[in-house]
C-alpha cells in the first residue's frame, strides 16, 4: 500500500528491499533537488529492519545522498533528529501497529513531519520513473569508517564539508549517528 507520507506492506510480498531502495533513492533525490542531500534513517525492532535499513541506506546513497543512521529508535525521536541534523528528509521503517511480518516506509520532510500531499506525489513520481543515480565519484568514500562525524551542517557547515577539507569532503557519506538530539540539547542546557 503507498500513500502520501510512504508505503507498507507485508515483508517478501508487498514490500521488498528492491522496492525500498527504489523509493528510498526517489527520497534522496527529491531532498537533493532541493539543496539538503542528508537523510536520516532509523527503523524499530522488527527482525525485517535492519534488511530494509541496508537497502535504504544502499537507495540513497546511490542518489549520491549522505545518510545519518540512528538504528533502532521510535519515529518521533527519528523526525527531531532530522529537524537536530537539519536534514533534507528522513526514513522511518517502522509499520508502528501492524503484526511482525509487515513493515513500512515513512518518508518526513526537512520539518520533521510527515511528507503532504504534494510533496508525497513527487517523491512517488520519481520512484516510479526511476530518480538519476550517481557516478562512481558521487559514490560514498567513507561509508560505515568509524570515527566519521555525522554530515550535519552543525558539525561540518551547510555544505556538508568540514572547514579546511578538501574536495573529497564533498562526497556523500554514511554515518552512524553518535550524537542523538538528545544528548545535543542535554549537553547544551
Amino acid at each position: 500500500m503507498i500513500s502520501v507520507s510512504g508505503m507498507r506492506g507485508i515483508v517478501g510480498r508487498d514490500l521488498t528491499p528492491e522496492l525500498v531502495a527504489r523509493h528510498a533513492a526517489a527520497l534522496g533525490a527529491w531532498a537533493r533537488e532541493r539543496g539538503a542531500p542528508v537523510v536520516v534513517l532509523g527503523r524499530d525492532s522488527r527482525t525485517s529492519g535492519e534488511m530494509f535499513a541496508r537497502a535504504a541506506a544502499a537507495g540513497l546513497l546511490s542518489v549520491g545522498c549522505d545518510v545519518i543512521d540512528l538504528g533502532v529508535v521510535t519515529t518521533p525521536t527519528t523526525q527531531l533528529a532530522v529537524e537536530h541534523h537539519e536534514a533534507g528528509a528522513g526514513i522511518m521503517l517502522s509499520a508502528s501497529h501492524n503484526p511482525i511480518e509487515w513493515n513500512a516506509l515513512k518518508f518526513i520532510g526537512s520539518d520533521g513531519v510527515f511528507l503532504d500531499e504534494t510533496a508525497g506525489r513527487a517523491v512517488r513520481a520519481l520512484a516510479e520513473q526511476g530518480p538519476a543515480r550517481t557516478g562512481w565519484d558521487g559514490v560514498p568514500w567513507s561509508c560505515g569508517k568509524p570515527g566519521r562525524t555525522p554530515p550535519c551542517s552543525r558539525s561540518t557547515g551547510a555544505t556538508g564539508t568540514s572547514s579546511g577539507a578538501g574536495e573529497a569532503s564533498r562526497r556523500p557519506r554514511m554515518a552512524v549517528c553518535a550524537r542523538p538530539p538528545c544528548a545535543a540539547t542535554t549537553a547544551s542546557a
